[in-house]
């Protein structure tokens, strides 16, 4: 039993000198990147959801979109799965071919005929986060929504008057537009009201 102490304590003493070996990558594997979560409630203009509506989220640039939306139509409620990053969330179906009805203001301020805009909103995510109450419901824009490149204000804050600290946390950030979003809407509100 000594003798069997002795060699592995050699052994072990051994292996401390040696280099590791060349080639060879002893790095470990960067963390996963937690995928970020959309989610909100599917709409469609009449008494119904369309079984092959898509909900989907475009990246800004156009290059990437995401279409892997698991579906509740028994509460038309969605839940998209998406890398971390800026989209404009829309939804399709083959009832209206080549239409996206996107995450709007007009969707907002509560879908009323005095709402003057159909500006389409930037959802940020950042990973391992869930954005809510998103709805991809504005059937009544006009089809050539969105604009094709959105300028640098319209991606960090949702009224050119209103400037984002860069400093800012993303969940910060979402909740200073979902308030400006919310004044908009009680805005749009009191001026269809007055009429």
């Amino acid at each position: 039993m000594r003798k069997l102490l002795i060699f592995s304590l050699l052994a072990l003493a051994a292996c401390e000198d040696r280099a590791p070996m060349s080639g060879v990558d002893t790095t470990l594997p960067d963390e996963p990147i937690l995928p970020a979560t959309i989610t909100g409630k599917m709409g469609y203009p009449s008494d119904y959801i369309p079984r092959d509506l898509q909900v989907c989220a475009e990246m800004l640039d156009g290059k990437k979109t995401f279409c892997n939306a698991e579906k509740n139509y028994s509460e038309n409620t969605y839940e998209l799965k998406v890398p971390p990053g800026s989209y404009r969330v829309f939804a399709q179906t083959s009832q209206q071919t080549g239409y996206k009805a996107y995450f709007t203001e007009f969707v907002v301020c509560g879908y009323d005929a005095s709402c003057p805009s159909h500006k389409v909103i930037v959802v940020k995510v950042a990973a391992g986060e869930t954005r809510s109450e998103v709805h991809p419901n504005d059937w009544y824009a006009d089809s050539k929504m969105p604009d094709p490149e959105p300028m640098a204000d319209d991606v960090t804050a949702l009224d050119a008057n209103m400037t984002m600290d860069p400093n800012m946390s993303a969940a910060d950030e979402a909740e200073v537009q979902a308030d400006a979003l919310e004044a908009r809407a009680n805005e749009l509100e009191a001026i269809s009201n007055a009429q």
